[in-house]
């Protein structure tokens, strides 16, 4: 086991060291190599015997100055051209940043190894792509060894190449995948795992606006169901961008027209940004209206204590305590798209809906909007049964909201649809009646005022009519 373990100390030592261990070069070696004398070289290396990590020193300097035939003598000689410096790069990397062909094409056949990464994460190929060097890009894409066919690595540097708008360079990685596919075709765990490196290359060309590179991907069958963090599936962010394109071809080769990122659908995140003609689609192709499901009291949703009381020591059913409803309808009310929220409601949207506390009807009031269009869009909401006397955060209603920020032509329509004055808000400690009372005050004290300016008016012209 001693043995064991000293030979393998010994290979880590020989293989893994890191270029900033390594000795300073002699004087005489760095100058042959500067001035690319090759055949000095070749009678200096034999008088004066060098250590390998003096050679693999050497190898570095031959490799930035792009001498080729002196690097191939130095790796006959003992030099390692895997060894990394202190940030990992490797002699192929190196070549890889200068876009130096004719070597990378020499290291490549002296077992360069292009599967090997930085401290960073970065191949030779993704080095290529990162400084858009084609030449060099080429050959350790075309190489025939098995490293270039690796789908980890093809897939790595495709990512890069969409970030990067290395628009050329991304077809070419395409194309190898589909063809290390195709060779893999008996193998279904194989197809699997290169499918879903096409589903992520398809979420970052949409990402990235790269609308022909997503047709491509979706068309040589990528994962359609592939999903972000952030944004979801494929169709999710085709439906939030507006790519309506995107959205029928996804749809056609099987997306998921329902597929959920939390409580967002595509249909969700259509609504939410008013691509209208998408969400339209969506629906003909089947979404589902009322898909987000909340708890039914907005006081109840998951991690407040009230939720946590009735779920774990009063053990309620939780069946009892939801509703579907539409995030698209809230989305839409947020946005004051009249069409939209018609639309949606025709198509049997809960006009109930809630946007994790807040019914529709309190998205409709916002302040930037006129008091005009809030009440168009409230009428239609109540026409389709919305309720006026919800609660919503901390106790409120539309009402006491619409009071509380001076909307009062919208607080007198929601009166004249029956809203309650019977509404107090714990929290702020405000009222509807208190609200009542002080705008009827203060118009009365306005009313006074204006009495009381208009009988002094009155009393200055008869005194000096008088005189």
């Amino acid at each position: 086991m001693k043995y064991f373990l000293l030979v393998t100390a010994v290979i880590f030592t020989l293989f893994e060291v890191s270029a900033k261990d390594q000795p300073a070069l002699d004087a005489e070696l760095v100058k042959l190599i500067e001035e690319n004398k090759q055949t000095e070289l070749q009678d200096f290396l034999k008088k004066k015997k060098q250590s390998v990590g003096a050679k693999n020193t050497a190898l570095r300097l031959a490799v930035e100055k792009n001498r080729i035939k002196i690097a191939f003598m130095l790796i006959r000689d003992g030099a390692n051209p895997r060894i990394k410096d202190e940030n990992g790069i490797t002699s192929l990397m190196i070549a890889a940043i200068k876009n130096y062909p004719g070597m990378a094409s020499m290291l490549m056949k002296m077992n360069g190894d292009s599967r090997i990464k930085d401290n960073k994460g970065n191949t030779a190929l993704i080095h290529s792509v990162r400084e858009n060097n084609m030449e060099v890009f080429n050959v350790l894409y075309n190489f025939k060894p098995s490293e270039s066919w690796c789908k980890e690595v093809i897939g790595e540097a495709l990512f890069i190449a969409l970030k990067l708008d290395r628009i050329e360079m991304a077809k070419i990685l395409i194309k190898r995948l589909a063809l290390i596919k195709q060779i893999s075709r008996n193998n279904s765990n194989e197809i699997k795992e290169i499918k879903k490196i096409q589903g992520k290359a398809l979420y970052i060309a949409l990402k990235s606006k790269h609308i022909e590179i997503a047709k491509l991907l979706i068309e040589q069958d990528a994962d359609l169901e592939y999903s972000s963090y952030w944004d979801g599936t494929p169709l999710m962010l085709a439906s939030a961008r507006g790519y309506m394109d995107i959205v029928k071809l996804l749809i056609e080769k099987g997306a998921n027209v329902n597929a959920k990122k939390y409580e967002d659908t595509p249909l969700v995140m259509a609504s939410a940004k008013g691509h209208m003609d998408i969400a339209k689609f969506l629906i003909e192709k089947g979404a589902e209206v009322n898909s987000a499901v909340y708890p039914q009291n907005p006081m109840l949703h998951m991690g407040t204590i009230e939720y946590m009381i009735r779920r774990i020591i009063l053990n309620e059913a939780e069946k009892n305590e939801t509703v579907r409803e539409c995030g698209a309808l809230v989305s839409a009310c947020g946005r004051g798209d009249f069409d939209l929220v018609k639309l949606l409601l025709e198509k049997g949207a809960n006009a109930n809906s809630r946007g994790m506390y807040d019914t529709a009807m309190f998205y409709v009031d916002k302040e930037h909007r006129s008091e005009e269009d809030c009440i168009k869009l409230m009428k239609l909401l109540i026409e389709y049964g919305a309720d006026v006397n919800a609660r919503g955060k901390h106790g409120d209603t539309v009402l006491l909201r619409a009071l509380r920020g001076k909307r009062f032509a919208v607080s007198k329509f929601l009166l004249k649809n029956g809203a309650s004055v019977f509404v107090y808000n714990g929290a702020k400690r405000d009222s509807v009646i208190g609200y009542l009372i002080k705008y009827a005050f203060e118009k009365f004290v306005d009313f006074v005022k204006w009495k009381i300016g208009y009988y002094s008016e009155t009393l200055k012209t008869k005194n000096s009519l008088s005189f």
